[in-house]
């Protein structure tokens, strides 16, 4: 049955992957950093391992472990022959792994907390949750924090499980201890300390609510940390005794910089981003919010392991929803909970089991219907360019009848009181909705880095040559340096050149730079050549080459 739920969700998980350029900002930097920093290692500077690179800087605010997977991901390839995309696809499929490990601690996690009903309910949540498949389908820091911050709280419920004597087991719950502080070791060396919120602060509240046993829940905690500990300090050692300022600069990484804030309330779009299990999702949340004491609920151990990540993440202004991904596991515990005493609680069945069913009935005629309605949508100037794209029609007609049939027994199984029925037969509908939408998806825009045949020009041009660009203090970080896709599919650094050293002829022999006249002024009076322009997807650039006989 496990093996099953794992199957649910590799078909949207892997639709359409091979297409797909890098285009989401936080897989281009966790794809760049590996190819920049794998380029450095190749051209002899060893200790690139040890601090990564981008764009010919160092990125110690992101530790090294997604480097160190990606390179060996890329055995037999090498930087310079390798296709971003090749390689952005090898690292994919190792973020799908990890969301396959995912899955399977959060069926640990729920058979700890209740049984393997429960689990596997839960696990089925997530495997086909929209947000979970929207990020791993990518290769980014995030998918790693994720998947071991996952496993290190699945450890520590086994832990806890064991030593208050639910489930006794002897030396076993110290083994799981020391599995949580690995894997949370681990988290801390993909993105950095923040995984320790993921995990201590569920983990305090879950260790050390109940009694007698509370001391010892602690001191299981306390091997865990020193776990953790003595997987991920050394790196950090390392970098504070080598790396001038790092200490400032890995404060700053949790210091809100972003000119846009959300409100606290911003991450009440989970219970969109749950889908199609958000009827599910709102119900045990309000059953376990009316219930008289949070720890009398059923559900309380996975409500508060979602409300100490939940209430934590939303007091920085500056958020996006892939912050808050590794609360996932916890939101598909509280599905499956619901799902679970669906068949003792009749007014499940119609609350929300009716409303579930109905809506997927619903959307199982408007998304494909929307596929289809595409082009004309275009035409009236509804839609720039088709958001799925590649998708005959009669695909999307035999995807239409088929969503809806599955439905329907979604609507029969829910009516039953079947929890078991209804999860396994939801999984299944939303597992053929992301096949069909993702394959169209890659295809789309979305997928496509248009810019590309410019990158690929400029680094043919430059082949061989010093490549630069201008920094004027006053240009603005994002208008000047060119764009991070230009970085990765251009596969080398453009180092920063100041104005000064343009002027007095030591400039690289190419520039690339915005297409501006004050750019133009400083390398037109220093002797270069304007050979090329196009757009990088951030700016309109110009291409610049030293002209050798002035040189």
């Amino acid at each position: 049955m496990v093996i099953l739920v794992l199957l649910m969700a590799i078909p949207s998980l892997l639709s359409g992957l091979r297409n797909a350029d890098v285009t989401y900002h936080m897989e281009v930097l966790t794809v760049g950093t590996g190819l920049h920093t794998w380029r450095a290692v190749e051209e002899g500077d060893a200790r690139a391992l040890l601090v990564p690179q981008w764009n010919g800087h160092t990125r110690i605010h992101k530790p090294p472990l997604t480097v160190w997977s990606q390179i060996l991901l890329w055995t037999g390839l090498t930087p310079d022959r390798t296709d971003p995309n090749v390689a952005a696809y090898r690292a994919r499929l190792f973020g799908v792994g990890l969301g396959l490990l995912t899955i399977l601690a959060t069926i640990w996690a729920g058979r700890t907390l209740h049984n393997m009903r429960t689990g596997l309910i839960a696990g089925l949540a997530l495997a086909t949750m929209f947000l979970f498949v929207k990020q791993f389908r990518m290769a980014s820091y995030d998918t790693y924090l994720t998947a071991f911050t996952t496993v290190s709280m699945a450890a520590l419920l086994a832990a806890r499980q064991g030593i208050t004597g639910i489930r006794p087991g002897g030396v076993r719950p110290w083994l799981y201890a020391v599995l949580a502080g690995a894997a949370l070791g681990l988290a801390i060396l993909s993105k950095g300390p923040l995984a320790i919120l993921f995990v201590l602060l569920p983990g305090v509240l879950l260790l050390g609510w109940r009694r007698p046993s509370r001391g010892m829940c602690l001191l299981a905690l306390g091997v865990t940390v020193l776990t953790a500990a003595a997987v991920a300090l050394p790196w950090y050692a390392y970098i504070l005794e080598e790396i001038g300022h790092s200490g400032n600069r890995l404060v700053k990484e949790y210091q809100a910089t972003r000119s846009d804030y959300q409100t606290p309330f911003y991450y009440v779009a989970l219970i969109a981003l749950v889908a199609p299990w958000t009827f599910w999702f709102i119900d045990r949340f309000g059953a376990s919010i009316r219930s008289r004491s949070l720890k009398a609920d059923a559900g309380w151990e996975a409500m508060i392991w979602f409300l100490a990540i939940f209430i934590v993440m939303s007091i920085p202004g500056a958020k996006q929803q892939r912050y808050i991904v590794p609360i996932l596991p916890a939101a598909a515990l509280l599905i499956a909970e619901a799902l679970r005493v669906m068949r003792t609680d009749p007014k499940a069945r119609w609350r929300p089991g009716s409303i579930h069913a109905w809506t997927l009935m619903l959307l199982s005629i408007l998304l494909p219907l929307f596929v289809m309605l595409q082009p004309l949508m275009i035409r009236w100037g509804a839609l720039e360019k088709p958001e799925i794209a590649g998708t005959p029609l009669p695909v999307s007609l035999v995807a239409a009848v088929i969503l809806w049939m599955v439905a329907r027994l979604v609507h029969r199984s829910a009516g039953a009181g079947d929890g078991m029925r209804t999860a396994w037969l939801t999984a299944l509908w939303m597992m053929i909705l992301g096949a069909y939408a993702y394959h169209g998806y890659a295809r789309s825009y979305h997928g496509r880095y248009e810019q590309r045949p410019f990158t690929e020009d400029v680094r043919r041009l430059t082949e061989g040559q010093s490549v630069g660009h201008i920094d004027f203090p006053d240009a603005g970080h994002y208008k000047d340096k060119p764009d991070e896709k230009f970085l990765l599919y251009f596969r080398r650094p453009v180092p920063t050149v100041e104005p000064e050293g343009i002027e007095g002829g030591n400039g690289p022999m190419f520039m690339v730079v915005p297409d501006e006249e004050r750019y133009r002024t400083v390398l037109d009076a220093a002797g270069y050549l304007r050979v090329m322009e196009g757009h990088d997807g951030r700016h309109r650039r110009a291409v610049y080459r030293k002209d050798k006989a002035g040189a």
